[in-house]
C-alpha cells in the first residue's frame, strides 16, 4: 500500500460540494494535513485514485494526486491540523 498526497481546488463550489468531497476523502481513510491537502493510503495507482475522486468534484475544479516517497525524512510540514 502506498501513501498519496491529494490536493484540490473546488471551482464555484457550494458548501455541500466541500462536504461531499471531504466525506469521500474520509471514507478512504484520508488524513487532512491542510484544509485542501490530504494524505490517503491506497492500494492502487495515483491515476486510479484520481479516477475515484474525480466524479465528486464540481466542473472546473482541480485535483492533484501524487505518490509520497516512503522515506519520512523527505516529508516536512509546519503547523499540521
Amino acid at each position: 500500500m502506498a501513501s498519496y498526497v491529494v490536493s484540490y481546488d473546488l471551482h464555484d463550489a457550494e458548501i455541500s460540494d466541500y462536504i461531499l468531497f471531504r466525506d469521500m476523502l474520509r471514507s478512504l481513510s484520508g488524513k487532512a494535513i491542510t484544509e485542501s491537502t490530504w494524505v490517503i493510503d491506497h492500494e492502487g495507482t495515483a491515476e486510479g485514485l484520481k479516477d475515484a475522486l474525480g466524479p465528486f468534484l464540481p466542473e472546473g475544479s482541480r485535483l492533484f494526486v501524487g505518490k509520497l516517497d516512503e522515506d519520512p525524512k523527505n516529508h516536512a510540514l509546519v503547523n499540521p491540523l
